[in-house]
């Protein structure tokens, strides 16, 4: 979680609608006012906000780290590009509006998606890789073909509730297979 009104000099946020590589997408924090970015957000960068009522298009394969996607916000990963989440310090991406993978979106080993309440991952592409992905109260959205995450992880917070309450896994019926889930999910106080 992330404090509000707390901006570090390299934080980023989106200023509306557009391509992650342009630079007139993002505004970046100079350390005291937001100021119109000269290059996009890299993993190195400080926290990334895609803010609520923009959509922010990944148009080339980069590395992230630290991405926020607020309520009404969306980020749309391409065909044939890659979104790789990093790990490193706090939340690696943290859903409260939509992830749309059209192309692929790697999870770094330890790194970790938070799907937060009305977050939602939509998979019509490639989710992989040997990170984590916390259910707390969002979707997992399968559209297409059958769908696969290898190796997520879910950490659920109480044990007596049941998976399907945390973390609800959708398919829209386009495919003829059920999206699969597979992996461990731990039951259990991992505060």
């Amino acid at each position: 979680t992330f404090s509000t009104g707390t901006w570090a000099a390299s934080d980023y946020r989106s200023l509306g609608t557009g391509d992650w590589s342009a630079a007139g997408t993002w505004e970046r924090c100079n350390g005291l006012s937001w100021v119109s970015a000269t290059r996009s957000p890299v993993g190195s960068d400080g926290i990334i906000t895609v803010r609520a009522g923009h959509v922010v298009t990944v148009d080339v394969s980069t590395a992230a780290d630290q991405v926020v996607v607020a309520s009404g916000g969306q980020i749309t990963v391409a065909t044939s590009v890659t979104l790789t989440i990093d790990d490193g310090t706090g939340s690696d991406l943290d859903v409260s509006g939509t992830v749309d993978v059209v192309g692929t979106l790697t999870i770094a080993a330890s790194a970790d998606i938070a799907l937060g309440s009305g977050g939602v991952l939509q998979d019509s592409g490639t989710v992989n890789g040997a990170g984590t992905i916390l259910g707390l109260s969002g979707t997992i959205r399968a559209s297409g073909a059958a769908r696969t995450i290898p190796n997520a992880i879910g950490y659920l917070r109480l044990a007596l509730i049941p998976v399907f309450l945390w973390l609800a896994w959708e398919d829209d019926g386009v495919g003829a297979a059920p999206a699969l889930l597979y992996g461990l999910i731990a039951l259990g106080d991992y505060a």
